[in-house]
């Protein structure tokens, strides 16, 4: 048993040597091949160091060690199969990877920026519009005196004054991972801090403490609903948002694109909305 042990252990090596000796050879680092690839440099950096089975489930792995193999140019197929020798407990497993694969996010960033284009079209001939409306009511002379006197009356009995002003906070209203009931803190905002560029996809991952079921939508398309086990890491990539709920908050911690959430707060969390303004409970 010690000595298919450490052929095993050995095997298992060489797969992650191989990848990281492939990556340095092409002079790229982890934070390039994260852009390029969609996979989360955690990920990334667990393959090569051959601990990946430590913190995602079978089919993830699988999936992973495919793409990220075919991305530095290596015959993914063999080096699954050299995997697979290593750990023949995940080669037992009837997993359908193509349904996991099939799961990743579709690149529509052309798409996105035609989209992003006309609205921004839009907007622009609005604005202008309202400019010009604006610009030409200013300059406009009313015929009579009195009128004038009596828009400025009005004009001045809507000012309103700088004690009046609402301030702004910028701070959050509630910080994850606080004992603080779910529907106490319902369509607040938290983790202000948290500033994703327009054009970064948002990478969650969801650690598991506790069995727990959960419901993820992401981009407003329903990805599963079902019970996660205990030690489980998943990783979720979407373009404009990610919904989760959670029959019981504590039981997960979320880290979303490095930066750690921790825990969306204890019982019932019935949408836990993320977005790259922040997280927020609907």
């Amino acid at each position: 048993m010690a000595t298919d042990s450490g052929v095993n252990k050995t095997a298992t090596s060489l797969v992650g040597e191989k990848l990281r000796q492939t990556r340095e050879k092409k002079g790229l680092t982890i934070e390039q091949a994260q852009k390029q690839t969609h996979i989360h440099s955690t990920v990334l950096t667990a393959l090569e160091e051959d601990r990946c089975d430590t913190i995602l489930t079978a089919a993830y792995v699988k999936s992973f060690l495919k793409k990220y193999s075919a991305y530095l140019g290596l015959d993914s197929q063999k080096i699954l199969n050299e995997y697979l020798a290593s750990h023949p407990e995940l080669a037992t497993q009837n997993i359908n990877l193509a349904k996991t694969e099939a799961e990743e996010p579709v690149d529509l960033s052309r798409f996105a920026y035609v989209i992003r284009s006309f609205f921004t079209l839009v907007v622009v001939v609005v604005v202008a519009i309202f400019l010009t409306k604006a610009l030409v009511g200013h300059f406009k002379k009313p015929k009579h005196g009195k009128a004038v006197s009596s828009v400025k009356s009005k004009a001045k009995g809507v000012v309103i004054k700088s004690s009046d002003k609402k301030k702004i906070s910028t701070k959050p209203d509630f910080i994850l991972g606080e004992d603080t009931p779910p529907d106490s803190l319902k369509g607040k905002t938290a983790i202000s801090k948290v500033a994703i560029p327009k054009k970064t996809v948002l990478e969650l991952v969801l650690k598991v403490k506790q069995p727990v079921l959960v419901q993820l939508r992401k981009d407003g398309n329903l990805l599963f609903k079902r019970v996660l086990q205990k030690g489980s890491v998943e990783l979720f990539t979407a373009y404009d948002s990610i919904n989760i709920y959670a029959a019981k908050g504590e039981a997960i911690e979320l880290t979303l694109n490095g930066k750690y959430l921790g825990s969306p707060g204890t019982g019932l969390i019935k949408d836990l909305e993320i977005t790259r303004r922040g997280v927020r409970l609907k």
